[in-house]
This record gives structure tokens, sequence and C-alpha cells, in this order.
């Protein structure tokens, strides 16, 4: 397992070390062109977090069950980081699905708010998708989050794009739904 984190690790040192070069400002509008304008550049502290590796080896998922020759304090010391450790990633992981379905869900409503912007197909297809992936990552079977994405599929992901573009009413009564759905999922992320 070193071994590669270590090949990945030489892999982005290599990437930023090259990232000024490859992402300098005229080279990006070299290669496209007005679609760079306004357009953040990663700076490579970004590039970085973003290709970060962390790995945490952690029994399966009863803390109770750890064995170690130290003192009966230091296991309990242990037990009680592990257990913190596996609550603080489910709930990171939680919040990810969360995070994700928010944004998905606003996509929906700014295209649909705003009667002249363009409706594209694969708003509707990677939110159905996403609502689809989500009860395999729901490890803790977060009923509220089961609900919610049920609404989704119900009310948003399986809206016809066509008609998103088409008719203003169908549009309205989306940009409704979204709106009422997003502001359940901001609910549940306080």
């Amino acid at each position: 397992m070193n071994k590669c984190i270590d090949e990945h690790t030489k892999a982005v040192d290599t990437l930023i070390k090259r990232w000024p070069s490859i992402m300098s400002r005229e080279a990006f509008k070299e290669r496209l062109g007005k679609l760079a304008e306004g357009q953040h550049l990663p700076t490579t502290a970004e590039i970085r977090e973003k290709f970060g590796i962390e790995l945490n080896i952690m029994p399966m998922p009863n803390s109770a069950d750890f064995r170690i020759n130290v003192g009966n304090d230091e296991i309990e010391n242990v037990r009680q980081q592990i257990a913190e450790t596996y609550e603080h990633s489910i709930g990171r992981a939680t919040t990810e699905l969360w995070t994700r379905l928010a944004e998905l869900v606003n996509n929906v409503l700014d295209k649909t708010i705003v009667n002249n912007k363009t409706f594209r197909n694969s708003i509707i297809t990677n939110l159905k998708e996403f609502c689809e992936l989500i009860p395999s990552y729901n490890v803790t079977d977060n009923e509220n989050l089961d609900a919610v994405r049920k609404d989704v599929l119900n009310k948003l992901a399986n809206l016809d794009p066509e008609d998103l573009r088409d008719i203003n009413e169908t549009r309205k009564k989306a940009a409704k739904d979204a709106k009422a759905i997003l502001d359940k999922i901001n609910d549940f992320l306080k």
C-alpha cells in the first residue's frame, strides 16, 4: 500500500512542479479561448489537496474487538479513539452525500427558475444517477437521506428535460419542488 501511495505522491509532486507552466493564464487562454474568461485557476495548494491521499486503518466497525498488549487504561483510550475516528468518518461521508445531493438539486433550481437559461439533459441524468447510488453509500441507513432521495426521484429526477425546456408550467413546478427539497436538505445540513 505504501508503494502505491509513494508513486501517487511522486506523480502529484511532478504535476505540482509543472502546474505553473501548464496552467499559466496565457496557456489557459490559448487552450480554452473565450471559455477561460472569468474561470478560477486552481492553485498548487488546491491541486495538492484535491489529489491528496489519507489512509486510515481501522477495525470494522466494532471498537470492542481490539487486541493489543497494553494496560487497560490505554486499551480504553485506543477503543475510544477508534470509535471517534469511525464516527467522524461516517459523519463526513454522510455530510458529503447531503452536500452532493444539494448541489445537484440546486443545479435543477438554477436552470428552472429563469426562463432563458439552457437546460441540458445531463442535469436530470446526473441527479437520477446519483439518487440511484445513494442507497449503496448510505452506510448508516439514514432515514432522512433516504426520504429526501425518494422525494427527489419522485419530483425531479424523472422529469423530461424537453418538457422543462418547452413547458413553462412544468419548469415553474420543478423550480418550486427543487426549492422545497433544497430547503429540506439545508435543514439536515445545519
